[in-house]
Formats: structure tokens, sequence, C-alpha cells
């Protein structure tokens, strides 16, 4: 997968007063990983602002999962950066990223049929009540369902 960076624009600017721009919640920069001589990702820079939904498409074999499983924890980049939220962020496995709040939801038919897609996204990490009972409704209200 060949890189890009995303252009914000001017970011509404009105009366002629400068707006800053919003620091993305997370940004991978000129990322590069290979894989015994195999360049999966060349270059590729990301930003992720709140409350975006993004679409991640492209050829079989074009970088797609490596750069999933980058965010996620799973690879470090041979070159690049990743940031969270202006801050770098270096992820040594999939535990770092939970607990910088990053979770990967994998393309699967069904996780788990009996619960809830709110469910399904927090497995492993539920919000809990007292008495170690899961919090439904903390549930539903984090997933924005």
């Amino acid at each position: 997968m060949k890189g890009g960076v995303r252009d914000r624009g001017a970011g509404g600017q009105s009366a002629g007063l400068p707006q800053s721009e919003p620091t993305p919640v997370l940004s991978l920069q000129n990322a590069s990983k290979a894989f015994a001589g195999v360049h999966a990702l060349d270059a590729v820079s990301l930003d992720l602002y709140a409350s975006e939904a993004h679409g991640l498409v492209g050829e079989n074999g074009a970088g797609k999962s490596t750069l999933v499983k980058m965010l996620g924890g799973v690879h470090q980049p041979d070159l690049g950066t990743l940031l969270m939220d202006g801050a770098e962020l270096v992820l040594t496995g999939t535990a770092d990223a939970r607990d910088a709040g990053i979770a990967v939801i994998y393309q699967e038919p069904t996780l788990f049929p009996d619960l809830s897609v709110a469910e399904n996204v927090f497995i492993g990490r539920q919000p809990l009540r007292s008495g170690r009972r899961i919090d439904f409704d903390g549930i539903r209200g984090q997933s924005h369902l």
C-alpha cells in the first residue's frame, strides 16, 4: 500500500481569524512494513479523528490487514510513527493497544451470535459495576450504538 496524507483543508475559518487544526485521535505517519523482503506498507500516513467512520478498501495483498494490525499492536512499523492525541505511542502488543483504548474488530459474520453488537464490541474489556458484574448500560453507552 503506497501512502498518502489526508488534507483537512482550511477548517472553516471565519471573520479572518485562523482556527487551530484539530488533532487526530490516532495518526500513523510515514509507516513502512516489510515481511521477508515483501513491502506490505510503503510510507503510509493516516489521520483518524473523533466521530469519523472510515472504510479501508483495496486488492488482496494491498496491505489493508497489515495496516490494521499495526494500529492494533500486532505489528510494529519498520519505519514511521504512531501518535495518539499528538503524543508518540509505541505498541508492543495487543494488550498495549487495548490499554490505549484501541480495539480491532475483525471482519467476521458473527463473533458471538447470542450477544448484541455492543456486547461483541466489548468482549474481554467489559465495564464492570460493583461486585464485578458487567455494566450493560455502560456497554451500550460507550459503544454509541
